[in-house]
């Protein structure tokens, strides 16, 4: 639980829905809260005013009306004027308020979300064990009402997982049966292993799912005292990096705050505070943190007994805040007491490439010696495979390459592209990617993400399978196999838009002896926004006094319909409708129509609390300057209030 209950608890608490011991919990702490005492309050009022409100007769045909325009993209408010309260009250306005406040959001919602927002999925017990059997009541949304039967797919963590989703597996874990009344019931055993789970419920064909607007829903084990585990919110926290930062954030910060006398949940915070650190908090955050870390040095100075987790904690905490003395007092422990912890593996990988960074051949014999002594580790695979890049040396580099795929298996394509472009392992490259290609027309079930129907992940795999035909490609350009890459980049660009594979089928083509084709080729690539405005000099060049100024301007022409007509297909189309408010930086009410117009608006919503959103503020203002003289607008969106913070 957080420090607070959520609204969501406080509201189910006020209709006496919370089981124990859970109504326990809320109850002990609204005896010493009186914002949330509030809260609980106005739900009640709320409710009691909510019954005296006129409930007005639905046309019979208002259920078909609402599906058959949701079936067409639209966001339904039926046709009824609204009812008028017998007298005016607080809740009223408060409501209102609410309302005007909320109505520029929610008209942005897609409809899968709206309705996913209706669902519900519940776990019992609520403090699950590993082990134990675990009964799971999903009330449905309009997304998947009426099914026979539903599937909840779900992806377990264990303590020591990494801090990515790429290697876990997500399973089915329990079919759910309709019980009438929208609620679906199954249930399943907890994995003996599992701190944490994370679930979604879908058809059973997979193409309709419920991701709870892709937060998921997720299941934390407890500890002995009812606090979610340590490695439980650990685990949520990596869970979620990948996915949704700004809840990772917060999971972090309530890490420090169940956990305070743990180095790795002040570690862990602080590491996403000094991501999304301001100029006018950085200083103040860091002293803080200073003063937390000196205390923990002191408490930890003397005890032998401290698991490898919060070695590497003291260690990098020290790392991050500059203390190089402390740095190297815990440097010594973490190497000493747990030699083989992937966090000291790390630092023993990054201090031999700093050591030999003049000498990859010495660099790669001293990896190849920790490789022998430790368990493989992601810092220690790249390294050597960096390393045996530098030296040229095919037996080494098919080596490291080996250890880096089977560690790092998702990154297949980029390995089977880094042996084509090695003469003496391009058969090999060659192999793997064509083997690549093969396994991505298949689906890989275990592989789809939890938040990604089967159309969805099929559509990613076929991305994939593209960028590997076109290393194929090239792979096979650079070996002089002009038909070989002909076909392969053929292939990548037969449903796909890519201005640099085009100009490599012009080149492929032009060997192979088709000038004609590799001239339309090249027309594709030059219509590309990013392509170099040289390329119909080098049109010209290549058909030399041959060149055809028409038949040039008719490749161009339908090239450029092509291009869009290609990047149409791809979209999604999700009409806005009617005109939501805004507030500019300033606090000044805008209206959607106002900041948009008429003209084609690129729109990005971002978050001062999500890392991953600061970082791209700036390639954003770079796109605003080249888009400013085009007349397509810019318009970034973020949920808090204006404010200095803010602004800056």
């Amino acid at each position: 639980m957080l420090r607070h209950p959520t609204f969501r608890q406080l509201n189910r608490y006020a209709d006496g829905e919370l089981g124990e011991p859970r109504r326990a919990r809320v109850a002990g702490h609204l005896a010493g809260c009186a914002r949330c005492r509030g809260t609980v309050s106005f739900v009640r009022e709320l409710r009691e005013a909510a019954r005296t409100l006129p409930v007005p007769a639905l046309p019979q045909d208002a259920l078909d009306r609402i599906r058959a325009r949701r079936a067409a993209g639209e966001r339904v408010i039926l046709p009824l004027a609204d009812p008028q309260p017998a007298r005016p009250t607080r809740i009223y306005a408060i409501a209102a308020t609410l309302a005007l406040l909320l109505a520029g959001a929610v008209a942005l919602l897609t409809v899968p979300e709206l309705e996913a927002e209706k669902s519900e999925l519940l776990f019992f017990p609520e403090n699950a064990r590993p082990g134990e059997l675990v009964r799971v009541d999903y009330r449905s949304g309009a997304l998947l009402r009426d099914q026979d039967r539903l599937l909840l797919r779900g992806r377990f963590r264990t303590a020591g997982d990494p801090a990515h989703n790429e290697a876990l597996r997500q399973l089915p874990v329990s079919e759910l049966a309709p019980v009438g009344g929208g609620l679906y019931r199954g249930s399943f055993r907890l994995p003996e292993t599992a701190v944490y789970g994370v679930f979604a419920v879908e058809d059973p064909a997979g193409e309709r799912l419920d991701s709870n607007g892709r937060r998921l829903w997720d299941l934390l084990i407890p500890a002995r005292d009812g606090r979610p585990a340590f490695d439980a919110l650990k685990q949520r926290s990596y869970d979620l990096i990948p996915r949704n930062w700004e809840l990772a954030f917060q999971t972090a910060q309530e890490l420090r705050h169940l956990y305070p006398e743990r180095a790795f949940g002040w570690y862990l915070a602080f590491s996403f505070e000094q991501a999304v650190r301001s100029a006018g908090t950085g200083d103040s955050l860091t002293e803080a943190h200073r003063s937390q870390f000196q205390r923990f040095h002191r408490q930890f100075s003397g005890r032998r007994d401290l698991p490898p987790d919060e070695l590497a904690s003291m260690f990098f905490y020290a790392v991050h805040l500059g203390d190089s003395a402390a740095a190297r007092y815990w440097r010594e422990r973490l190497a000493g007491e747990a030699p083989a912890s992937p966090a000291a593996v790390q630092d023993r990988a990054v201090s031999i490439v700093n050591r030999n960074a003049e000498s990859p051949a010495s660099l790669l014999e001293e990896l190849e010696q920790l490789w022998s002594q430790a368990q493989p580790q992601e810092q220690l695979v790249v390294q050597g495979l960096s390393a045996a890049r530098q030296l040229r040396d095919p037996r080494l580099l098919l080596r490291w390459a080996d250890r880096y795929q089977q560690l790092l298996p998702w990154k297949s394509t980029w390995v089977g592209s880094l042996l084509m472009n090695t003469p003496e392992l391009r058969a090999e490259g060659e192999r793997r990617l064509r083997r690549r290609i093969e396994q991505l027309r298949q689906v890989e079930d275990e592989a789809r993400a939890l938040d990604v129907s089967v159309a969805e992940y099929r559509a990613r795999s076929a991305a994939e399978a593209r960028a590997a035909l076109a290393a194929l490609g090239e792979g096979l350009l650079a070996a002089d196999q002009p038909r070989g890459a002909v076909q392969a980049l053929e292939s990548a660009v037969a449903t796909e838009w890519d201005a640099r594979s085009f100009r490599k089928l012009a080149e492929a083509r032009l060997l192979a002896g088709d000038t004609s084709a590799a001239l339309e080729a090249l027309a594709r690539a030059s219509v590309d926004p990013s392509a170099p405005r040289a390329l119909e000099d080098s049109a010209r060049l290549l058909a030399g006094r041959h060149f055809d100024a028409r038949r040039w301007a008719q490749w161009l022409e339908q090239a450029r319909l092509d291009m869009r007509s290609r990047i149409l297909a791809r979209a999604t189309a999700r009409p806005v409708r009617h005109d939501p408010r805004l507030q500019d930086a300033l606090g000044n009410p805008r209206s959607w129509s106002q900041l948009t117009g008429e003209a084609v608006t690129v729109v990005a919503f971002w978050s001062r609390f999500c890392a991953p959103a600061l970082w791209q503020l700036e390639p954003l203002e770079r796109l605003h300057r080249a888009f400013a003289g085009r007349g397509i607008r810019l318009l970034t969106i973020t949920a808090e209030p204006p404010s200095f913070e803010m602004r800056k």
